[in-house]
């Protein structure tokens, strides 16, 4: 919790006029976040505005005190997150909700602009063939399955789990906490019945094959769109309009795409600006 920002600290409000000077990008040490960071700071360069990306921080706890201190002006990140972070109290839980809470959570000298469809909740997906075997596509039709299956996980196992269990009944037999690139692996050699990673990392094998995610239509897990909050008075009409194309083009699976590349040993800013010269921008 970044109880500075949620206090109102020292940091000035904006005095209506956009500020000079280069926009700073903040990120957090991952993969999804080094993607995102090159992705917006590519697009903001492309309205003729300076850019710089700062070192990435261990946390997002830090990289929004590093909003707060204006070590850095902009941050490409996740909405239930950055929620969680400013107001951990929110029960909000779909996207709209999230966005309202999350714009109601801000300082006055914070802004956010469109949220983009891509998001990175968490995502319980089983092989095309469980998938067959269920009555539909969703969380429900899975949960009275749990109780005879294994499930590999990534991240806080109980945080990841509790949700299930609250929403749909779900408690699984078996429990492995793994990498997702492991926990897909486990899936593939029918090792484990379901995992559970972030959107980002649902993906495809060599022949592929791709996991199938079902439908969490009781919402058990907090809604988490690509959403960049920034210092107002950092961007000005040319750049906010720009943000709200990448809103419109930016999918979970173009996301997705670029996290695996990335993994894979690819540079994030190559994969960055193949993303963007691909859709002209």
């Amino acid at each position: 919790m970044t109880v500075l920002v949620l206090a109102g600290c020292t940091s000035a409000p904006p005095t209506g006029q956009v500020t000079t000077g280069p926009v700073v990008v903040g990120s957090e040490e991952s993969v999804v976040s080094a993607v995102l960071a090159r992705v917006y700071a590519g697009t903001l360069r492309r309205t003729g505005v300076e850019v710089t990306l700062a070192p990435p921080s261990a946390s997002l706890a830090e990289v929004v005190s590093a909003l707060d201190r204006v070590a850095v002006t902009f941050v490409p990140d996740f909405s239930g997150a950055l929620l969680t972070e400013l107001d951990p109290d929110s029960t909000a839980s779909t996207s709209e909700e999230v966005f309202e809470a999350l714009n109601r959570s801000l300082p006055e000298w914070l802004s956010v602009s469109d949220a983009a469809g891509a998001e990175n909740r968490e995502s319980v997906s089983v092989t095309e063939a469980t998938a067959e075997s269920l009555a539909g596509a969703t969380l429900a039709d899975l949960a009275p399955l749990c109780a005879q299956s294994a499930v590999a996980v990534t991240g806080d196992v109980e945080a990841v789990l509790a949700p299930l269990r609250a929403a749909y009944g779900c408690s699984f037999a078996a429990v492995t906490s793994v990498d997702p690139v492991e926990a897909r692996e486990l899936l593939r050699r029918n090792e484990v019945q379901a995992v559970i990673v972030p959107a980002t990392d649902v993906g495809t094998d060599d022949s592929g094959r791709r996991d199938v995610t079902l439908a969490d239509t009781d919402n058990a897990y907090r809604a988490q769109n690509v959403v960049p909050l920034f210092r107002k008075n950092s961007l000005g009409e040319a750049q906010t309009t720009a943000l709200g194309v990448v809103a419109g083009d930016l999918t979970t699976a173009d996301l997705a795409d670029m996290v695996a590349r990335v993994r894979g040993g690819a540079s994030p800013d190559a994969v960055a600006e193949g993303w963007l010269g691909e859709r002209s921008y």
